[in-house]
């Protein structure tokens, strides 16, 4: 829409047309708009997918089940869309580099532009072995960007009782594949900036929707929040802070006599005997010190 109406406005601008005909057109929220909301697969999903397909014996879209279980492979651990798998050959890998490299050629990218990507190293040794049968310009998946690919992975996945579409959106191929791809990538410690590159994406916010973050995977994330990162600063100020934590503010206000201490009765210290001035000055000193 933006590239529409920019275009039209040079048109206006270069006196090609009078005036702006989308103009003061309402545009719909991509976010409250979305025609079809579409969900990642969980890693033992996508394990019953591809186990699904090579067990099922039968032929959908004119791909038989190994077939379609290396197209989810490769969908799977490269990111790649199904129109540049379809151009894949034996030529667009170079598996003796370091790292192997798959290319995308320019006139099969959807931004035109010739992509070379990292391969995973367990995807190696399968790709040898898919492609030695073949000729240099043989494509891997013969018409596959004709292919109704999402019809393959709902019968796969409803023959291993996964359903095709739940409550947060459909799992078709481009989401199986691409969507789940981006997901696991951040779930395994990628940042989002890697995953854009590797998505191959200009903003990084269209990276940002094909991760698909449930309430466990911030659960996880929140778990590894360090809670004693306080009572550490505290101890470093208050050697007596350690076993028992308390605010600071609370602890300089107490009187001297009733604070309570355990690590000084536990290893027989004697309490301070400075005034709590003295100690409020040197604390404050120390908090200085300590933030350079």
């Amino acid at each position: 829409a933006d590239s529409i109406s920019a275009f039209l406005n040079w048109m206006v601008k270069t006196r090609r047309i009078p005036a702006n005909p989308v103009a003061g057109l309402e545009r719909k929220n991509p976010e409250e708009d979305i025609r079809h909301p579409r969900r990642a697969l969980l890693p033992q999903e996508l394990e019953k997918l591809i186990e699904s397909a090579r067990s099922s014996g039968v032929e959908i879209q004119c791909f038989d089940g190994e077939q379609r279980a290396r197209i989810y492979i490769l969908s799977y651990m490269t990111g790649l869309r199904r129109k540049e798998l379809g151009s894949l050959t034996p030529q667009s890998f170079d598996l003796d580099a370091d790292p192997p490299t798959v290319t995308v050629e320019a006139a099969c990218s959807k931004h035109r532009r010739k992509d070379v990507l990292p391969l995973h190293p367990q995807l190696v040794p399968m790709l040898l072995e898919w492609i030695s049968d073949l000729k240099p310009d043989q494509p891997l998946f013969p018409k596959l960007k004709r292919r109704r690919t999402w019809l393959m992975v709902k019968k796969d996945l409803e023959r291993v009782g996964i359903p095709y579409r739940n409550e947060e959106g459909i799992a078709d191929f481009h989401a199986a594949g691409r969507h789940t791809h981006i997901t696991e990538l951040l779930r395994n410690g990628a940042s989002l900036p890697e995953a854009r590159e590797l998505a191959r994406h200009s903003d990084i916010r269209m990276t940002m929707k094909y991760t698909h973050i449930g309430l466990d995977d911030q659960a996880k994330a929140l778990s590894k929040l360090p809670w004693q990162r306080k009572a550490q600063v505290l101890a470093h100020i208050h050697p007596y802070a350690t076993t028992l934590y308390v605010p600071l503010r609370c602890l300089l206000a107490i009187p001297q006599c009733l604070v309570l201490c355990p690590t000084a009765a536990a290893t027989s210290q004697p309490l301070p005997t400075e005034s709590p001035f003295a100690r409020l000055r040197r604390y404050r000193f120390q908090i200085s010190r300590s933030r350079r």
